[in-house]
């Protein structure tokens, strides 16, 4: 599996600096490798002003990107275009999703997933590992085993749920709403701005560890 795209975590509290790849397996039971937050990104940096302009640049960036630096994926998917609508069966294989406004329906058993870009519109049954990195990208599906969502105004919605517990779950970036079901223990951190976070958890199930740093973050049990 080749390295994934480098989140943003500290979008508006300092200045770009990427993270450790996130490679399923490559870090014990998690499957991330990411490093924690850059100790100076809420002590020696003020918060930046969000504008409009700025989230349509930088949201046309990472759309020129993803349709330009797609990673090579040997024995997985690659779906990668503008305005594509597909059904596609993962049949337990890695999946990349890339370019602008795709609609990708996942169905079966995915490895790890990632989704880059812009205005894609993306459903899974399962995955082992799932990243939404891009802007203004819609994911709906069951079954997760770990999270990642960066960059901006992304919309998650899944069931979180690790046969090695505890599943982790990243949140960074700005604007970004998440919707998660807690089917097994979880840690959990959402940093970045104005990020929002609504959760519940089956009965029985211990409620996730969550770790916030950030500004105007909104956390609520459903």
């Amino acid at each position: 599996m080749p390295e994934l795209v480098s989140g943003i975590h500290d979008l508006i509290v300092a200045p770009y600096v990427p993270r450790k790849s996130w490679i399923p397996g490559s870090a014990g039971h998690d499957g991330f490798a990411v490093s924690a937050p850059s100790k100076n990104a809420l002590t020696d940096q003020r918060p930046q002003p969000e504008t409009p302009a700025l989230k349509t640049a930088f949201a046309s960036t990472i759309a020129a990107l993803a349709l330009t630096a797609t990673p090579a994926l040997a024995g997985g998917i690659v779906i990668e275009g503008v305005r594509i609508s597909r059904e596609v069966d993962c049949g337990g294989q890695d999946v990349v999703i890339a370019g602008q406004g795709n609609t990708i329906a996942l169905t079966g058993a995915c490895g790890a997933v990632q989704v880059m870009g812009s205005d894609h519109k993306v459903t899974f049954e399962s995955a082992k590992a799932l990243q939404v990195a891009g802007a203004s990208i819609a994911a709906t599906g069951g079954k997760v085993e770990a999270l990642a969502v960066d960059v901006t105004d992304n919309t998650v919605k899944a069931t979180v749920a690790s046969s090695h517990e505890p599943a982790e779950v990243r949140i960074f970036g700005a604007d970004q709403k998440s919707e998660l079901r807690f089917e097994s223990a979880a840690a959990v951190t959402v940093g970045g701005a104005a990020n929002e976070l609504v959760w519940t958890a089956d009965k029985g199930v211990k409620p996730p560890s969550i770790s916030s740093l950030g500004v105007d973050l909104k956390i609520t049990r459903k």
